[in-house]
């Protein structure tokens, strides 16, 4: 069923090794720690945000179903939530809905006369492959039950907040299948049973930093994806800096709305390109001119 992680941990020096998981929800979730008490001013540097969760090591993981092997989410908040050093290897994932995925999302602060913010930095994922292919016979209907509350009109919510309509990519605020990916980094894309949830495509949260991310010999292959290869999704005033990709092979038999990167809007991803990248992802990332943290 939906809204079962998998494993979901915060803290600090934590390995996670040697397992077979099978869900519906974040396979591996990476959550943030945070402060215990607000603070009147920012930290200078990465260096002082002492608290974040980090130092996490993930490898030697195989997946069937999930949604993603996942950093987050991680939201902006007073007591400043983090997370630092986090190494994703080895994993194989079979039939997931989605497949790296790193969650900065939307909140709003609770004291507007304190800093708020939050960092996702220095995150790893290598040698992950993604093995798709058809769902099980019994999803459909399944799915169909599961979200039908949300498409009644006494379940809707008043309004959706946060949900932007991108006729590129043609996704309905309830058309479920817009939630498969097989990399995605960017707000949580979130649609609860009863309707609520920040939507299909959510705004960008600006008060959440995101630097210093690697994916390095990622591989996809088989069956049809309903949306494009990967979505990176930054904000224009806080882009993210250091992504780097390097030798990954995104294939499919058929992606529905293309075989392409697709981004927020160029100037939001800032990083470097090594060795083999398909699709070519030059159209969401600027070569690194903006400082890495």
């Amino acid at each position: 069923p939906f809204n079962t992680d998998g494993i979901d941990v915060a803290g600090i020096d934590i390995i996670i090794e040697n397992c077979t998981i099978s869900n519906f929800d974040d396979v591996i979730a990476i959550k943030p720690a945070e402060r215990k008490y607000e603070m009147t001013h920012l930290p200078d540097s990465l260096n002082d945000w002492k608290w974040c969760s980090k130092n996490i090591t993930v490898r030697n993981i195989i997946t069937l179903y999930g949604a993603g092997i996942s950093v987050g989410s991680v939201h902006p908040s007073n007591l400043l939530p983090c997370i630092h050093d986090v190494t994703f290897n080895d994993a194989k994932l079979y039939y997931p809905i989605k497949g790296v995925y790193i969650k900065p999302d939307l909140r709003t602060c609770e004291e507007n006369d304190l800093p708020c913010a939050a960092f996702i930095s220095n995150v790893t994922y290598s040698d992950i492959t993604i093995y798709q292919g058809q769902k099980p016979a019994w999803w459909d209907d399944y799915e169909k039950i599961q979200r039908s509350r949300g498409l009644e009109e006494s379940f809707q919510p008043n309004n959706l907040l946060n949900y932007i309509d991108d006729n590129s990519l043609h996704c309905g605020n309830y058309n479920f299948f817009c939630m498969m990916w097989p990399l995605y980094l960017g707000t949580q894309q979130q649609l609860e049973p009863d309707g609520v949830g920040s939507g299909i495509w959510p705004q960008t949260e600006p008060l959440v930093t995101v630097a210093n991310i690697s994916l390095i010999n990622i591989s996809a292959s088989g069956g049809n994806w309903p949306e494009t290869p990967a979505a990176l999704r930054c904000n224009i005033s806080n882009p993210c800096t250091g992504i780097h990709l390097e030798n990954i092979d995104i294939q499919a038999e058929h992606f529905l709305k293309g075989d392409r990167f697709i981004c927020s809007e160029f100037g939001t991803i800032y990083g470097t390109i090594h060795g083999f990248v398909s699709p070519n992802a030059t159209d969401c990332i600027l070569s690194s001119s903006v400082p890495v943290i």
